[in-house]
């Protein structure tokens, strides 16, 4: 059978003569496993001549020969032509493409091959991969990215788990036995900063006596168990987790629970509204700025910080009131679109008549929600997509 030597090194057998990459018929003879040696490649060459025309096959001069044998010394050349009659023939790329549909042999012929279609699950690529395989036994997997796909072994080097040993390190403490705890047992649920600061309170509540009890791994299960205690569902996921494990320290039969919190964060401004978060979100060239219910009091601020506010849609400022959008936020935003998000028939009078003069007299095209209900915007980065056409009516609040 014709089949290729896997242990034979190709690139050793490559040289290059007369300006291309040529390989000996004693080598191809190796290669194709040739019963009778280089007879049977150039018997396959004389059979057919018109096949094999000088660009894909040529047989080498004294020189080229000569000078081949001073270069490489191999044991092709040794071997195979020491006391030979004539010189080897060579063949080019093509040519052997063109001996290899020749030499074909009865079991090459009977070969048959299954392909299966399936989904690698060496990772999340999920590359698609092509299985041939073949009625001698062998495969040949096409397709895959990675060695994985291949079903090759990959070398791994053991790097260490830093989000493990920084997981281990905040909650591998061993608690007090209840005979060492004269002060008795109290919970600490494993929620928002207890993840940076339990080494703290565990140390601190042990050397007062105490058995710390840290709660279990956060689970969807934990989560469930603090649902009813909520007061509202609009209440934030983190707020909710937290009451599913101060639940499930007390289904533990935990009795005193300690978790410190902050009720109130500090004012920078005395009205709440310029206590607004203010944001810039940015995806590809196109931006967009938010600023809450702020008033000119923290657009001044926002002006001030030495931030580029620069963007393409502008959330007008506490419902468009005339307290916000001021001259010196929309010098520094200069948006192409203005957004205002108004209830219809509001009793505040929003959006006011400063606002929509000022959007107007910019250029500025306005959407409103009192007018034209949801308004979503689609970027990809460089185009903006509305679900609806600017408002033209300029109308003002009652």
């Amino acid at each position: 059978m014709y089949g290729l030597k896997e242990e034979l090194n190709i690139e050793n057998m490559i040289y290059e003569i007369r300006g291309k990459q040529v390989m000996l018929d004693s080598d191809l003879a190796k290669l194709y496993q040739c019963k009778n040696g280089t007879k049977e490649i150039n018997q396959a060459v004389k059979n057919n001549p018109d096949k094999f025309p000088e660009r894909y096959s040529f047989q080498l001069s004294d020189n080229e020969y000569n000078n081949l044998r001073s270069k490489f010394l191999t044991s092709s050349l040794e071997s195979g032509y020491g006391g030979r009659r004539y010189n080897p023939r060579v063949f080019t790329e093509q040519g052997i493409a063109m001996l290899s549909t020749i030499l074909k042999s009865k079991e090459i012929d009977e070969l048959k091959t299954t392909v299966i279609h399936t989904r690698c699950k060496g990772c999340e690529n999920r590359c698609l991969l092509t299985f041939n395989e073949f009625s001698n036994g062998k495969k040949f997997i096409s397709g895959n990215r990675c060695e994985r796909g291949a079903g090759l072994d990959k070398s791994r080097k053991e790097i260490p788990n830093l989000y493990q040993y920084k997981y281990n390190r905040l909650f591998g403490y061993k608690p007090l036995e209840e005979k060492d705890a004269p002060r008795g047992t109290i919970g600490i649920p494993r929620v928002l900063n207890m993840y940076e600061d339990y080494p703290f309170w565990f140390t601190l509540f042990t050397n007062l006596g105490f058995r710390v009890i840290i709660s279990e791994k956060s689970t969807r299960k934990i989560y469930e168990k603090g649902i009813e205690s909520m007061p509202s569902e609009s209440v934030c996921y983190p707020a909710k987790l937290s009451h599913g494990h101060v639940i499930s320290l007390i289904q533990n039969g935990i009795k005193t629970i300690f978790y410190p919190c902050i009720p109130y964060s500090r004012k920078e401004y005395e009205d709440a509204n310029n206590n607004s978060i203010s944001i810039i979100l940015q995806y590809g060239d196109r931006r967009f700025l938010f600023t809450g219910d702020a008033e000119e009091e923290e657009e001044q601020d926002i002006v001030n910080a030495g931030i580029s506010i620069d963007c393409d849609v502008y959330k007008a400022g506490h419902h468009g009131s005339r307290t916000s959008s001021s001259e010196e936020l929309l010098n520094a935003a200069s948006p192409a679109f203005a957004v205002i998000s108004c209830g219809e028939g509001n009793s505040y009078g929003h959006p006011h008549a400063r606002t929509l003069n000022e959007f107007r007299q910019r250029g500025i095209q306005v959407f409103r929600t009192d007018e034209q209900g949801t308004i979503e915007a689609v970027t990809d980065g460089v185009t903006i997509k509305w679900n609806c056409s600017p408002s033209e009516t300029w109308k003002t609040g009652n």
